[in-house]
């Protein structure tokens, strides 16, 4: 029996992990994004589809019979052109070639750039004052930020397993099925009903150390939801990582707890720099003085009434701590400012940018053109950043502005 041939295999499936690896965010504003998207918890693959040399697996030859006698010029000639036709085709079909023509042919899977041309310019407001009167309304802070569900599923790991070990631990669980009496007792989370004392962002009042805390978590890769439901989820009971005592007390195992329950992303690395952020915050701030990080607010009281350098000096302190890059020091100086003036008035890039793209204001405009805008209010001001990036992020800016044209 003849032996079987051996298959040629393309190349193989490359595996991506969101938790394993270290994932860089960029952009600017929020990193729930707050800026950015995020992927599936569960592992995903991404095939190369690269050529392997072969459009099809090599064909065997057919054999022809040997004639007798001398063979016609006509048919000798005959015979060489098609052998340069053939030796030409090989060439053109070589996998440098159709490497180059998948490359070139706009049939090819890669997705190239949209041109200016094909970018639709973002709606502009024709009444700008009326606009303004809703995204400084409550339920416009509520439509961007919408409370994170509660009620079920919130914990995805099999019974007697531990987070702690993720390496034996199971794949994460999806969220179980729910009856309609239980979807919509979890989605019943208007804030009147929330438990009295519970911590949401962006709505309630927060310490600057719990602001610092919610700053680290949304300049992860995550939707603006999933970063919103961590910070929900490791700031109020049982766990109030939001208090500096608690957060130093607690051991790695503990922090991935609370991100394993939150359903979220990034739990290994974000553990580890949770506990960097405690030691961190006790590096540049007095005993006792943690949760107000009085220790940083000292240091921009004696830099005068000069903003752009205060906010220079928040965010080379902030900076030494591990896992706090320029976006979460831009989200922290966006809420902290209704509390330190020496940082009034702070806009970020991508708030300004939406701003200007409704006609809040004009092409020019800065952080204290902004500020005009809510009276030079710096709580006020702080409750409009909030509602557009939450809209930005939520992808619902534009079905707010046409209802004000």
């Amino acid at each position: 029996m003849a032996p079987k041939a051996k298959s040629r295999t393309s190349a193989g499936a490359k595996r991506k992990y969101d938790d394993e690896k270290d994932v860089s965010s960029s952009g600017s504003g929020s990193g729930s994004g707050s800026g950015s998207g995020s992927g599936s918890e569960l592992s995903e693959y991404e095939y190369d589809n690269s050529d392997d040399g072969y459009d099809d697996f090599p064909s065997k030859s057919k054999k022809t019979k040997k004639t007798n006698g001398d063979v016609s010029p006509t048919k000798s000639k005959a015979k060489t052109k098609s052998t340069k036709q053939e030796a030409k085709s090989k060439v053109q079909d070589s996998p440098s070639n159709n490497k180059k023509k998948s490359q070139d042919s706009p049939k090819s899977n890669k997705k190239s750039k949209p041109s200016a041309a094909d970018i639709k310019s973002r709606i502009k407001s024709t009444n700008p004052k009326a606009l303004l009167e809703y995204l400084l309304s409550d339920d416009a802070l509520d439509y961007a930020n919408p409370a994170p569900e509660r009620g079920y599923g919130e914990v995805d790991w099999a019974k007697h397993t531990s987070p702690s070990d993720p390496k034996t631990a199971p794949e994460p669980k999806p969220k179980p099925t729910a009856s309609k009496k239980e979807k919509a007792k979890a989605e019943n989370t208007h804030s009147s009903l929330l438990p009295e004392g519970y911590i949401r962002y962006p709505h309630s009042d927060m310490t600057p150390f719990q602001i610092l805390t919610s700053s680290l978590l949304l300049s992860k890769p995550l939707s603006h939801k999933l970063g919103i439901r961590t910070i929900s989820t490791l700031l109020n009971p049982p766990f109030e990582f939001g208090k500096f005592d608690v957060l130093l007390k607690a051991d790695e195992e503990r922090i991935r707890e609370g991100l394993w329950k939150a359903r979220t992303q990034h739990k290994e690395k974000t553990s580890v720099q949770l506990l960097e952020l405690a030691q961190g915050v006790r590096g540049l701030n007095g005993e006792g003085e943690e949760d107000s990080l009085g220790g940083i607010k000292r240091a921009i009281e004696a830099l005068g009434n000069d903003e752009e350098k205060a906010q220079k000096r928040v965010g080379d302190m902030l900076s030494t701590i591990k896992g706090i890059g320029p976006i979460g020091v831009s989200i922290f100086l966006r809420r902290i400012q209704s509390q330190w003036n020496e940082v009034y008035p702070y806009v970020d890039q991508r708030c300004l940018s939406a701003a200007k793209s409704i006609g809040l204001v004009d092409d020019k405009a800065g952080a204290k053109e902004m500020a005009k805008l809510v009276g030079d209010d710096s709580k006020q001001l702080v409750k409009l950043l909030d509602t557009l990036i939450g809209l930005d992020l939520e992808k619902k800016l534009d079905d707010v502005v046409e209802r004000y044209t």
